[in-house]
């Protein structure tokens, strides 16, 4: 069987604009660093195959250090093969930075939207693919394409989306693509990795290798695998220097800043000092919460700390219906809380309540 790495959506060069100038250059290195993490592990698992789906790059104006440890790396690992399929972050144009990308002779990048095959006859394999050309891909890239059947193993390398119908990002059909007969689709685009078979063919999404914020939460890496006419079989690794974590505390039994200072400290975080954090502030409380004196009291703890506050004041029944322009305001805020089920329309709710009693009693509006 062939062994292979498949990993995607790097987007080496990311801009943290959340981020202060010093802990963006780190952040900034450590998206290259994790390529290099990725070629030591195809080394030390002895893979023959690296499948590298899209979005290597965050852009189009990748920097020259970027380049330079790209092809470094490639070269370490001259006795395995790599095969790049652009994504929509990183197309292959000709002002891209593929163009100035010097990759030795083990590496090659699908560089139109036309299926490209090539044959690895020593690994009685067949690799596929075709890569971004601009930004979005509506077409459907398999249109016209014809794969004669052979005794090989089969892979189809490409960027794009199996799970939202009139994406722009090359949507695909997954029991269109089953038809052809591939064992191994290996995808990016989607940051969580998923491990799907339609028919006999296995659609895979490593996920993102580096977590870039809030909306990719826990353990982010690569998939390790095996192919065969016929027959995959895959293990995802976590592969992250740093993880994302959203923490939500019920502060309702606390009657001051400093109970909620000390609850927070009290809690066994999963390495603070080197992981990102963000902190959701709930319960009904009867104070006002001071989100920046917060921060200060238990920052120290943190790598990097956000906090959200979508804590509600605790106002007394009879308020709810008194005949003021308070009152018809908590009754109408009151109502729409008590017939939504949804958490994010509940979190707006929630956050118009606490900004509107700011503004009517002519309070400081703190978000």
């Amino acid at each position: 069987m062939t062994k292979f790495l498949h990993c995607a959506d790097l987007h080496i060069d990311t801009k943290f604009q959340y981020l202060d100038e010093e802990k963006n250059t780190i952040r900034k290195e450590e998206l290259r660093e994790v390529f290099s993490r990725i070629v030591s592990l195809a080394i030390s698992e002895k893979v023959d195959v690296v499948f590298i789906s899209g979005d290597l790059f965050e852009g189009v104006n990748a920097t020259a250090d970027s380049l330079e440890l790209i092809t470094a790396e490639v070269l370490r690992a001259q006795n395995i093969r790599f095969f790049i399929s652009p994504g929509n972050h990183d197309p292959y144009t000709p002002a891209s930075q593929y163009t100035l990308l010097k990759l030795p002779s083990n590496a090659h990048i699908f560089s139109s939207t036309s299926i490209e095959k090539i044959v690895l006859d020593d690994l009685e394999l067949e690799v596929y693919g075709a890569g971004f050309v601009t930004a979005t891909c509506a077409s459907n890239l398999l249109e016209g394409f014809v794969r004669e059947p052979s005794g090989n193993a089969s892979v189809y390398l490409i960027h794009g989306d199996i799970y939202n119908q009139g994406s722009p990002y090359n949507y695909m059909n997954p029991s269109e693509i089953e038809r052809f007969g591939f064992d191994y689709v290996a995808l990016g685009h989607v940051h969580a990795h998923s491990n799907d078979m339609y028919g006999k063919t296995r659609f895979v999404y490593p996920g993102i290798p580096e977590g870039r914020g809030f909306d990719e939460l826990g353990d982010k890496g690569v998939v390790i695998g095996s192919i065969s006419k016929g027959q995959t079989q895959i293990e995802f690794r976590p592969i992250s220097k740093r993880k994302y974590f959203v923490e939500t505390f019920d502060v309702s039994p606390c009657d001051e800043l400093g109970n909620i200072a000390s609850m927070i400290r009290n809690h066994e975080f999963e390495d603070s000092v080197s992981n990102f954090f963000k902190i959701v502030l709930n319960g009904v409380i009867d104070f006002e919460i001071d989100v920046s004196a917060l921060y200060e009291m238990i920052c120290d703890y943190f790598y990097f700390l956000k906090i959200e506050d979508v804590t509600s004041a605790k106002i007394p029944e009879n308020e709810y219906h008194e005949d003021s322009l308070r009152g018809i305001f908590l009754d109408k805020i009151h109502s729409e809380l008590k017939n939504t089920t949804d958490e994010n329309q509940k979190k707006l709710l929630t956050m118009a309540k606490n900004f509107g009693l700011a503004a009517l009693e002519r309070r400081e509006i703190r978000r």
